[in-house]
């Protein structure tokens, strides 16, 4: 029971909390109750905001939206009762590939009517996207409905811009108009029409129309770069009168976008019919949704991302659907993937590779201090962050240039080093002390405070979306003299979670044994924990600080990186020499890359390179092959990177430059290799 519900089970968790499946108190009624994160809510000024633009939502009165039934606050824990939607999203049924055009455009149309009358009554969505586009079930013989879910939510969570207190971007960023990046500037109901035209992209193309695994990239491609035409997207075919009314949806200047969202689905019905002499079929309805095998994604959220980990959506049965005229798809789903791949690009200031070629390098090196065993780069300022640890310190260098611009000093035994570009604050663990990590002012390159964890911290990563930082305890001995920074040790070690508003540990989770690398999944709210002490890869879920699963991989993993579009980790293991590709869907290993000696890895996701490291734990340095590799995302190929040292202790890549930082803990040096 909670707040006189009863709970009949958990549909899912989401960016800003969880949602079940319960029964109304009083009426005989399901209802989807949705539980917000306490950690977003415990400002009093926002939470009396909530409750007031709950009550604002509750008062939308529509057939396309999601009704809200009830709001509270109990015991501390703020929740609000929906309308139950039994059926799935647009994000499920993005999962097969692009929709056939009719079908978007009808989506489009009925949530653009749902915009429409919220804005006539004042209240903004602030986060249109797939996973909030809801439909009805049409296989029980009711007419499919389209629903727009979570009304109120971000806007009662916002400020006068698209930031909460905490510097977190409330609006899914995949889909977020370049003014909600601007903390100045006061939102109109013209990032609704921004959001509705990048979703209608989405429906089209089965594509993002900015591709981008960080914060950085996905702010750069709003902001600067140019608005992509769905007719282009390589072998899926969109009629080209599509390109001129994404461009309008998506024009930087809020100014030039379409007045509202339904003069944008009235182009998009005129483009519909325009091209009436492609269309090949007439249908009374949508066809049903196809069931993926795949977990779906669609239960109402709000927050950072777009996919939701859940069991089951949470959506509700509905009115009669208009005849719409739609064109089949004239190619297989399966090449969707391919397409993808083909159109994603980010390119800053160097050029994005040949794809499957033979890449060849330019490799220059920088000075660091002595031994530097962690790497770090802040994508917003592409400043690199180096932690040294037999010298104390932590060099900053411009990744522009590439040259060292400062020194951090009085950070003993740093290890591991990690970024939060929307805080300003860089994290450095001290693994030879007894456990803490530091906390780094990045504006003025001062320590402003440290926080204890557990026993000989290695590596940390922080949550964009929460601001958390996860921190690995080895709890072995400290580094054996003259051994070239392999980490010893038995013991079960854990995960340290910092509150960094609280400057505290607001918990612990046991793992395996040595942890050392970790990486955030932001997508579906798991953690990745590499236990070199025992073979195997600790999947967290971070909305309940437990360990969701364990996954045996090769002998000694030492590094982890994550390929957010295809949902692979790649874990470098060291004595195992090889890579092991995990599906983070079903927590399996689906194949192994032969490759010596791997240490720490990165990824370069949008020129879809992977750089490894190499480290040797036994024989003499001096007679081994100690050349890091790049390995072919997509096809695996292994190529050595001449000159680019040896014994990497650490590996970074910033996603705008492409530029990839390879910390050579023998020589004390940063290697920075470009494609």
């Amino acid at each position: 029971m909670f707040a006189g519900y009863r709970i009949v089970r958990r549909l899912g968790a989401g960016g800003m909390g969880t949602v079940y499946l319960a029964e109304h108190p009083n009426l005989p009624r399901l209802v989807a109750l949705k539980l917000l994160n306490r950690a977003l809510t415990d400002d009093e000024d926002v939470r009396a905001r909530f409750l007031r633009e709950a009550d604002t939502a509750a008062r939308l009165d529509h057939r396309n939206i999601v009704a809200v039934y009830d709001r509270g606050d109990e015991g501390g824990q703020l929740w609000i009762a929906m309308q139950y939607v039994d059926g799935s999203d647009v994000a499920g049924l993005l999962r097969d590939g692009p929709l056939p055009v009719g079908r978007a455009v009808w989506i489009v149309t009925e949530t653009a009517a749902a915009l429409d009358y919220a804005h006539g009554h004042g209240v903004l969505h602030r986060d249109v996207k797939p996973a909030n586009i809801l439909l009805t079930d049409a296989s029980r013989g009711e007419p499919e409905r389209v629903l727009l879910a979570d009304f109120g939510i971000a806007k009662a969570l916002d400020e006068t811009g698209g930031f909460t207190r905490s510097g977190m971007l409330l609006a899914s960023l995949q889909y977020a108009a370049p003014e909600q990046f601007d903390i100045g500037v006061a939102v109109d109901h013209r990032v609704d029409v921004y959001a509705l035209g990048a979703t209608l992209y989405r429906m089209l193309t089965g594509a993002l129309p900015y591709p981008g695994s960080t914060p950085a990239q996905l702010m750069y491609g709003h902001v600067s770069l140019p608005v992509p035409k769905p007719s282009k997207h390589c072998e899926v075919r969109v009629p080209e009168g599509f390109d001129v009314i994404v461009e309008r949806a998506l024009a930087k200047d809020r100014e030039c976008r379409y007045s509202s969202c339904g003069e944008l689905a009235a182009a998009a019905n005129d483009a519909l019919a325009a091209s009436s002499k492609e269309l090949t079929a007439t249908v009374s309805s949508p066809p049903a949704p196809p069931k993926s095998e795949m977990v779906p994604e669609g239960i109402p959220a709000v927050g950072g991302t777009e996919h939701a980990h859940t069991t089951e959506p949470a959506v509700v049965a509905g009115a009669p659907v208009r005849k719409r005229r739609v064109r089949r798809r004239l190619l297989a789903v399966a090449a969707v993937a391919v397409a993808i791949i083909a159109a994603v690009a980010v390119v800053l200031m160097w050029p994005k590779p040949s794809p499957h070629g033979s890449p060849a390098f330019t490799v220059s090196p920088v000075a660091v201090g002595k031994n530097p065993q962690g790497v770090a780069v802040d994508p917003m300022t592409h400043k690199v962050y180096v932690a040294n640890s037999s010298s104390g310190t932590v060099s900053v260098l411009d990744g522009t240039a590439p040259a060292v611009t400062a020194t951090i000093e009085n950070v003993p035994g740093a290890m591991g080093v990690a970024v939060d570009p929307q805080t300003r604050t860089v994290y450095v663990t001290d693994y030879a002390d007894a456990g803490k990590v530091f906390m780094i002012d990045a504006n003025t390159n001062t320590v402003t405070a440290t926080v204890a964890v557990g026993a000989n911290p290695d590596n940390l990563a922080v949550d964009p979306r929460t601001h958390l930082v996860y921190v690995t305890n080895a709890t072995v001995d400290p580094l054996a003299q003259g051994q070239t920074g392999v980490r010893t040790g038995s013991k079960p070690g854990s995960v340290s979670v910092i509150d960094p508003r609280a400057r505290a540990v607001t918990a612990t989770i046991a793992v395996g044994i040595r942890p050392i690398d970790v990486v955030v999944d932001v997508d579906r709210s798991r953690l990745y924990v590499g236990n070199a002490g025992d073979n195997s890869v600790s999947v967290l879920d971070l909305s309940t600080n437990t360990v969701a699963a364990t996954v045996t991989v090769g002998q000694a993993p030492l590094g982890l990186a994550l390929d957010h579009r295809s949902g692979t980790l790649y874990v470098a293991n060291n004595v195992g020499n090889s890579v092991s590709t995990i599906d983070t869907h079903t927590n399996r290993v689906t194949g192994i890359i032969p490759a010596h000696r791997p240490s720490m890895i990165a990824l370069d996701q949008d020129r879809r390179i992977l750089y490894v490291g190499v480290l040797p734990v036994t024989g003499d340095p001096s007679t081994l092959d100690l050349t890091p590799m790049a390995i072919d995302a997509d096809t695996h190929k292994v190529t050595p990177i001449p000159g680019s040292g040896g014994a990497t202790a650490a590996a970074a890549v910033d996603p705008g430059t492409g530029a990839a930082y390879l910390a050579d803990y023998g020589d004390s040096a940063v290697f920075v290799v470009r494609h």
